[in-house]
Parts: structure tokens; C-alpha cells; sequence
């Protein structure tokens, strides 16, 4: 879906399938995403960053913790106050600068388990699959869910471009252990096998 596309700016587009992933989810889950809210208020549902509002808020009400990481601490500091102007509070939300690749490396010797590994940063499908490569251990202990954002809207031709984030698994997820779930308006929805 273009950013030109009037369908992208429905708040549908975005909340839909946040609540889809937050279903699937156990209690008190970890969700660790890639890219954080930069540029987002409650009013604005078409802006950079509603997924760490929707995770944060759903960890508010029903317990658990989410991990964002951005490359950009100018990001990670908008995250934070953003969170804290919106709900309230920071409290269930660690922000990590550095890149993905390397903090979900870190983190995945640092958690108990992932629930959730949402996508949302970095470009093309190498990166994105580095990070899934590095979070898989951790997800096979937790519910194992993997979402990609700005996935083509699961149009076959737009996701074997390497730069969709969801490339390299769209065109084989079994490589990675997944099982493709259901694709929402921006977001493809994965699960990983559980051994």
C-alpha cells in the first residue's frame, strides 16, 4: 500500500491488526519490537508509532513488558515522552538505541522468553530476517508470534522486493520456522513452531 493510498490513513488500517497480534498474546506477555513511535498521538492514528501506543496500553491494563528498539535515541526520547503524554506512564516500556540486530541479540540472552516480535524498522528483508534469526530462540519459549509491518498489504509481487520489510520470509517461511497466520491491511501476522 502507497503512503498515497486514502485506505492507508484509516485508523482501521492500524488498529485492526494490533488487536489481532495482542489476542493471540499470553498473560503478562514480553513484546520486543524493532522501530519505535517517533511522530504519534492518539488523534493522529496515521502517524510513525502506533504499535509501541498499542503494545504499551495493552501491558498497562493486563501486565507484562515491551522492549522498543530505534537506531535514533531522538526517537527513543520522543517514544518516552510520548508514552508518558499519552498514558500516563513509561513504566512497562524499556527503551534500547543501538541496532536491531544486535540489541535483539542482547536481549534474547536477557529474557526469559519473546511473545512477540514485532518488525517495524530497518530496510529491506536482510535486516528484518537478522533480527528474526536472532530472536528465534527466545520466541520458541514464549508464544512465538512474529509481526512485519508495511508488508505490501500481502501482495505477492510488492513483497519480493527486497526492500519490504518482510521479503525474505514471504518468499520462504519455512527457512525460518514460521507458519504464516493471517496478513492485516499493513501487517502479516507469523507463528513460530513450537519444537
Amino acid at each position: 500500500m502507497k503512503a498515497t493510498d486514502p485506505d492507508r490513513h484509516d485508523a482501521r488500517v492500524y488498529t485492526r491488526p494490533f488487536a489481532r497480534l495482542l489476542a493471540g498474546l499470553p498473560a503478562h506477555p514480553i513484546i520486543v519490537e524493532v522501530g519505535t513511535a517517533y511522530a504519534v498521538s492518539s488523534e493522529n492514528q496515521a502517524s510513525c508509532g502506533m504499535s509501541t501506543l498499542a503494545w504499551v496500553e495493552f501491558v498497562q491494563r493486563h501486565g507484562g513488558e515491551v522492549h522498543s528498539i530505534d537506531i535514533s535515541l531522538d526517537h527513543l526520547a520522543v517514544c518516552r515522552a510520548t508514552m508518558a503524554l499519552e498514558l500516563g506512564t513509561t513504566d512497562c516500556l524499556a527503551c534500547h538505541g543501538g541496532d536491531g540486530e544486535l540489541v535483539v541479540q542482547r536481549l534474547v540472552k536477557a529474557l526469559p522468553r519473546i511473545d512477540l516480535l514485532y518488525i517495524d524498522g530497518g530496510t529491506g528483508g536482510d535486516k528484518a530476517a537478522a533480527q528474526l534469526r536472532a530472536a528465534l530462540p527466545t520466541l520458541r519459549r514464549g508464544a512465538g508470534f512474529v509481526g512485519f509491518d508495511d508488508c505490501a498489504s500481502g501482495d505477492p509481487a510488492q513483497n519480493l522486493n527486497p526492500e519490504v520489510r518482510v521479503s525474505e520470509v514471504y518468499r520462504d517461511p519455512t527457512a525460518f520456522d514460521l507458519e504464516h497466520v493471517w496478513t492485516d491491511g499493513i501487517c502479516m501476522c507469523y507463528r513460530v513452531h513450537q519444537p
